[in-house]
């Protein structure tokens, strides 16, 4: 999780537009994976979810190959990333899903939701 953190915090150091950032933690990804979806088993590991913002495809594939530059400096693994609405929508269906992936671990559960904001620098520690 740190290099997780630690990668977002130097994506956007480098002034990468960033529109949305999910970090998952491996028990999240394994409750996604044990969860009726669409998309492939994730490998069962911290995951970041990045989403960019650019003004044509090819900025945003500059963006995409540079932030897995980052991540890779950072201890990420495989970085996926697509530029169809549709692929994107399946990337995404793991973060979407995780909330009744974590209730169904538990049957009879509730969830509480909540947000928290913190500093990028301490986000594996609070996680």
């Amino acid at each position: 999780l740190e290099g997780g953190a630690m990668a977002v915090a130097a994506i956007l150091q480098c002034g990468i537009p960033v529109a949305k950032c999910e970090l998952l933690d491996a028990s999240a990804i394994s409750a996604f994976n044990n969860y009726p979806k669409e998309v492939p088993d994730l490998e069962v590991v911290p995951t970041l979810f990045l989403e960019f913002t650019g003004m044509s495809e090819a900025s945003v594939a500059e963006q995409a190959d540079l932030a897995g530059e980052v991540c890779a400096e950072h201890g990420g693994g495989s970085f996926r990333w697509a530029t169809s609405e549709e692929e994107r929508r399946r990337l995404w269906a793991a973060r979407h899903s995780t909330y009744y992936a974590s209730l169904a671990l538990r049957p009879g559960s509730k969830g509480i939701v909540t947000d928290a904001c913190v500093p990028i620098s301490r986000l594996a520690e609070v996680m």
